[in-house]
């Protein structure tokens, strides 16, 4: 692809979106404790923030998405920072754009705590310009650094933010989202939407153990059937 068609692409927010280096699965590094308990429920979660666009991004931010595009993850991180900081005069919009890639950068560098330092935010905030597009990073961030993301990460996201990557190629993180967003819900004590993402979780799937249980637990919990 030339240069310039990936930049019209990165601009849209499709295309050209880095290749998610393979993380060898290991069973449930962040299972739940799928139980009862009296220690008092998680503070509610800050409102979402207002919805905002992106007009055409500056120079700096220009020049980042050229080294996306190019895989020269050092100098990505860089430029984005200055835009995130607001250093660039680039609106809201691009910044938030800007702190997705940045992100992205640092996953690509190793650099995964400081990634997910980024991304959880970007999580729990539903208008954020790149909500969706966090999923898949923290994925498999909760598996390299579980610490680093917390349980409620994933409680804002909805049956039709995980369809995009119900296709046979996406299968298993699709699957892996079903019980993430399960677990937050239950983390929540929102049992019964728990339950409803939990009990979709394929026998198949790694995850399917500890996802039975967590749906006994919330069925017990909601005293449903």
């Amino acid at each position: 692809m030339r240069p310039a068609a990936g930049l019209a692409l990165l601009a849209l927010g499709v295309g050209c979106q880095p290749v998610h280096p393979e993380v060898p699965y290991s069973p449930n590094p962040y299972a739940l404790r799928c139980s009862a308990t009296s220690d008092p429920p998680p503070p509610p979660l800050a409102p979402p923030g207002p919805v905002v666009t992106a007009r055409e991004p500056g120079y700096q931010a220009t020049v980042a998405q050229r080294y996306i595009l190019w895989e020269q993850w050092q100098r990505a991180e860089r430029a984005y920072n200055y835009v995130v900081l607001g250093d660039t005069g680039d609106d809201l919009g691009n910044r938030q754009i800007a702190a997705y890639w940045r992100a992205v950068a640092l996953f690509q560098l190793g650099r995964y705590d400081e990634s997910a330092e980024l991304l959880v935010p970007i999580a729990l905030d539903p208008s954020h310009l790149r909500f969706r597009d966090a999923l898949p990073w923290l994925a498999r961030l909760v598996v390299l650094v579980p610490e680093s993301v917390p349980p409620l990460t994933f409680v804002r996201y909805r049956v039709a933010d995980l369809e995009p990557m119900r296709t046979a190629a996406q299968r298993e993180l699709y699957e892996r989202l079903l019980f993430l967003v399960g677990r937050s819900r239950f983390a929540q004590r929102d049992y019964a939407s728990a339950r409803a993402f939990l009990d979709a979780v394929p026998a198949a799937s790694p995850d399917a153990p500890v996802a039975r249980e967590c749906a006994r637990v919330a069925r017990q919990l909601t005293a449903g059937p």
